[in-house]
């Protein structure tokens, strides 16, 4: 089964009890607006937003999932993604939950994703994870049993939080990884891009990585052949200063 959101129209879906949106199977493509709303208490199992058994959800209008108590969004066995010009704003105790075969969550380049949790900002065990547009989350991130993280060239990941890289995981960072915590690596880990994290690191792996650490000498620690020019660093996202 299938259902198309199209371009100009509007769903809205609440509810105070049980999913607000289960997607079992089928398919969910929104192309205009989708609001979602649970404002039941916490219970273990409930979701704003539920993707289980082959689930598969395709954004690229404007999704906004408010799960209150609740996780916001579960990927069981499905597969979300945010296409280019898509934009999540996503908030509850959890903002992505991820578990079972072949589950994985894109955030395609020029796709905005938005979320902010109580609990965890991301728990994956396991998953797939593709960012090459822009995350910014709210929570802690925590990748388990084989969970590959990939945020690609031009990608920017901002994690409000502490970022955890467990055991048979793995983190690869080819754009610009933020994290405003501490940067734990217990998995494998390569950086082609700029990371920066109050504390932890991953490995520089190429002539273009860079690190920038808090401390003011070095602030910045290369991989490789660095060829490049930095002139300055802008203290606000503008750069007026």
């Amino acid at each position: 089964s299938a259902l198309t959101i199209n371009s100009g129209a509007t769903l809205t879906v609440s509810t105070n009890g049980g999913d607000a949106v289960s997607v079992i199977r089928g398919t969910l493509t929104n192309n205009g607006t989708l609001s979602v709303t649970n404002t039941a208490t916490f219970t273990s199992g409930l979701e704003g937003m539920s993707l289980t058994t082959g689930g598969t959800v395709i954004n690229s209008g404007i999704l906004t999932i408010n799960a209150g108590e609740n996780v916001a969004l579960n990927i069981a066995g499905s597969t979300f993604t945010n296409q280019t010009g898509g934009n999540v704003t996503s908030n509850g105790r959890d903002v992505i939950r991820m578990s079972g075969a072949g589950v994985s969550f894109t955030n395609a380049a020029g796709a905005t994703f938005t979320g902010t949790s109580t609990n965890s900002g991301i728990f994956a065990q396991p998953g797939s994870i593709t960012n090459g547009g822009t995350m910014d989350i709210t929570g802690s991130v925590e990748l388990y049993n084989m969970t590959v993280f990939t945020n690609s060239a031009c990608g920017k990941f901002k994690v409000t939080g502490a970022f955890f890289n467990q055991s048979g995981s793995s983190l690869s960072n080819a754009g610009f990884l933020h994290v405003t915590g501490t940067l734990s690596n217990n998995g494998s880990a390569t950086n082609t891009g700029v990371v920066k994290s109050a504390s932890g690191t991953i490995p520089n792996s190429g002539n273009a990585s860079v690190r920038v650490n808090d401390t003011p000498t070095p602030i910045f620690t290369y991989g490789g052949t660095f060829n490049g020019i930095i002139n300055g660093i802008f203290k606000d996202a503008l750069a007026n200063e």
